[in-house]
């Protein structure tokens, strides 16, 4: 259980920030998400 739990966290933070960058179709929301995805790694 403990390491499904530490999985999931993780998987889940990844796949969140690459919907979060496509999301955005201003060229400001896409460039800001996309450094935040690199920082928040």
């Amino acid at each position: 259980p403990s390491t499904e739990t530490t999985t999931a966290p993780s998987t889940t933070e990844a796949p969140a920030a690459t919907p979060a960058a496509t999301t955005p179709t201003s060229e400001t929301n896409s460039t800001t998400s996309v450094v935040q995805a690199p920082i928040a790694c």
